[in-house]
């Protein structure tokens, strides 16, 4: 499409780069609107194309979520957990949580979910579709990386000793699976944030 090419900046977001073509993107859609005003047939892809490119869809989409405030309800969560007495993480863990979120948590992705452990550490939890993805952490500051798809396979089941980088390779299939569940999140809560 038109607008796809001319306004795709290299570095912008989607908003940013749909805000810019707006103009362009208006008078489209103005089109769509009168035809089906006028009980005219749109097509399908003339429909999906209005509800994908309108700024104010995109904007105001339940869906949508930046990592930055993916990682504030995270944080916002240990805070109430900690708070209520249900979760004390040590140092450690504390340190290995906060890498995990800056490392993996995505702009649209999954909602990470926090939860306290029966020894008072904290276990954050993604699903969507089916698909789980867990990350653990002792009070020794080890995390466990665990993921299931939606057939119950295990993707991986991977121990992280405290310090310790992440392998490429798993950084690569986390990020990678984390990324495409976001892409089945329909609505959040209404209460996620």
């Amino acid at each position: 499409m038109r607008f796809a090419t001319e306004y795709a900046f290299a570095g912008s977001s989607v908003v940013e780069r749909l805000s810019a073509a707006w103009p362009v993107l208006s008078k489209s859609l103005r089109n769509v609107q009168d035809r089906w005003n006028g009980r005219d047939t749109v097509s399908a892809e003339a429909w999906q194309t209005y509800l994908e490119v309108s700024p104010s869809v995109i904007a105001k989409s339940p869906a949508h979520a930046s990592a930055f405030d993916l990682q504030a309800y995270a944080l916002k969560r240990l805070a109430g957990l900690r708070q209520e007495g249900d979760a004390d993480p040590t140092e450690e863990a504390l340190s290995s949580l906060t890498t995990v979120l800056t490392k993996f948590v995505c702009d649209n992705g999954p909602t990470p979910q926090l939860g306290a452990t029966a020894s008072g550490s904290v276990e954050i939890q993604w699903l969507a579709a089916g698909t789980l993805v867990s990350a653990l952490f002792d009070e020794s500051g080890e995390v466990n990386l665990y993921s299931t798809d939606s057939n119950d396979d295990v993707l991986f089941d991977v121990d992280v000793p405290d310090g310790n980088d992440v392998e490429e390779e798993l950084v690569r299939l986390l990020s990678g699976t984390l990324s495409e569940m976001g892409n089945r999140v329909v609505k959040r809560p209404a209460s996620w944030f």
